[in-house]
């Protein structure tokens, strides 16, 4: 998920050729689906999943039950190829059906190619959901996809280092500076935590409706979240050149007690049995939590596929019966309330990725945000000294509205 917004650029370039699919020749997709051909008493349901290789494997016993179950048959495959293949190939006779493990922020690129299906009613039931994972698969109001897993950040510290965690970003500063603390702070998938903890916003949400006319980064809120991010400048030594891997190698060394990151520094620190422990990121000010980006696993329909019946009959078997799996080998976080896996993932170091999931924001999933992760090009500028953080505040803000009416032409 953290790489997830570098493909979302891409596959929003997709859109207008997609919108002109009904000319010319269609795409192939990346894997070697066989194509649709109905099998005997039945038809053929084909899902991609961009989940890794292990996952897929795990998912397809699970998905050949249900075609045994019912007479149809099955084909899972791991989509190798880029996010532009299924906006491509959508219409195509060889493509998915369901793709199934899928960022949950690309999700608007798709649904403005149209190649996405709304959710039919009695498929999710939004009360066994936290909200923001609901909020993650929703567009304009409107739900396209399923939630199937979850993941966001936790701040790590070194127990040995670390006698009591700090309560707040002002106490992790007064120990970063005695035990070190360091983290990629340049990049705005790790640093919203602190912005969107003081109030700041990219875009406004209204009940999970988003408003890209509606940019928070230059409010009172944005101004003290990217000042917050002067002191780690400042006070930490946390420049532009810090960054995750740096990080991580510091705290495995013993040089630093801190450094925020998520699950896929967990999984690796665990087997080369570095000692750490996970919990949600500090308060900002003693009062108001960090808030950092939530990524949703999702799971969606092909608006064009002829079989979106069984589609969605095998969509709500895999969401049923496929969360144990994805905790047991990918380490996915479950998204339902009363999921049985919950008590497994409290026992663990992912605990505290799952409390600080309670309070995180749905990394936003419409297709302006490409414009927005070129911010990441700017806060070198807060990071180094070059500019205040009103200043980088105010001009984010304007440069920001600048490429989205750039982007809208």
């Amino acid at each position: 998920m953290k790489r997830s917004k570098v493909l979302v650029s891409a596959l929003a370039a997709m859109i207008v050729a997609t919108a002109l699919a009904g000319c010319g020749k269609k795409a192939e997709p990346a894997p070697s689906a066989g194509g649709n051909t109905p099998a005997k008493g039945g038809k053929k349901i084909i899902v991609w999943s961009h989940l890794k290789p292990e996952e897929v494997t795990a998912i397809k016993p699970i998905a050949e039950e249900w075609a045994k179950s019912t007479g149809n048959t099955v084909e899972v495959l791991e989509d190798k190829g880029d996010m532009n293949a299924f906006a491509q190939a959508a219409a195509s006779a060889k493509a998915a059906d369901i793709m199934y493990g899928l960022p949950h922020d690309n999700l608007g690129a798709f649904v403005k190619a149209g190649v996405v299906a709304e959710v039919p009613s009695g498929v999710i039931d939004e009360s066994k959901y936290e909200k923001n994972t609901i909020n993650a698969v929703s567009i304009g109001g409107k739900k396209y996809a399923v939630p199937i897993a979850q993941e966001t950040l936790g701040l790590f510290y070194n127990p040995d280092k670390v006698t009591a965690v700090p309560k707040d970003m002002n106490a992790l500063i007064e120990d970063g500076k005695k035990n070190g603390f360091l983290y990629q702070a340049k990049d705005m998938y790790f640093s919203y935590a602190v912005i969107s903890g003081f109030g700041g916003y990219i875009f406004k949400d209204t009940n999970g409706v988003l408003d890209p006319n509606d940019i928070g980064l230059a409010t009172e809120g944005g101004k003290k979240g990217f000042a917050m991010l002067e002191r780690f400048s400042k006070e930490l030594g946390m420049k532009s050149t810090v960054d995750s891997a740096k990080a991580v190698a510091e705290f495995k060394a013993g040089k630093i007690a801190y450094f925020i990151s998520g699950p896929w520094d967990a999984e690796g620190l665990a087997k080369e049995k570095v000692k750490f422990k996970v919990v949600p990121i500090p308060s900002v000010d003693g009062t108001n939590p960090a808030k950092p980006f939530l990524g949703v696993q999702s799971a969606f329909v092909n608006s064009k596929s002829k079989n979106q019946t069984e589609a969605w009959e095998l969509m709500k078997y895999l969401t049923a019966k496929t969360e144990k799996q994805l905790w047991e080998v990918g380490h996915r976080l479950p998204v339902l309330k009363d999921s049985p896996i919950n008590s497994e993932v409290a026992k663990t170091d992912y605990a505290g990725f799952a409390l600080q999931a309670k309070n995180s924001y749905p990394m936003p999933n419409i297709v302006e945000m490409q414009a927005a992760w070129k911010l990441n090009d700017s806060l070198p500028l807060l990071l180094d000294g070059k500019q205040d953080a009103n200043t980088f505040a105010d001009t984010a803000a304007k440069n920001l509205k600048a490429q989205l009416a750039t982007q809208a032409k």
